[in-house]
């Protein structure tokens, strides 16, 4: 049996497999969706591209709205 110093005791090597293996599965499963995430798009048709544009552009000249009230006293203080 292995005593940690804080007077803890772990019966076998589950804590250690613990300890080891929760934070190896959420690193593989890290890699797996920055992987995914950052797989090649397909080619968009010229006007889905066109329309995007249009949005963004539509958007870009709307004028920008005024604070809440809740944000301008943050803001002040």
């Amino acid at each position: 049996m292995f005593i940690w110093p804080a007077g803890r005791s772990y019966t076998g090597a589950m804590g250690v497999l613990a300890w080891l293996g929760i934070p190896a599965g959420a690193t593989i499963l890290a890699i797996i969706w920055v992987n995914w995430s950052a797989r090649p798009r397909g080619p968009i048709e010229t006007h889905q591209s066109l329309a995007q544009r249009e949005r963004f552009k539509a958007a870009c000249a709307k004028p920008m709205t005024a604070l809440a009230p809740e944000q301008q006293e943050r803001r002040a203080s």
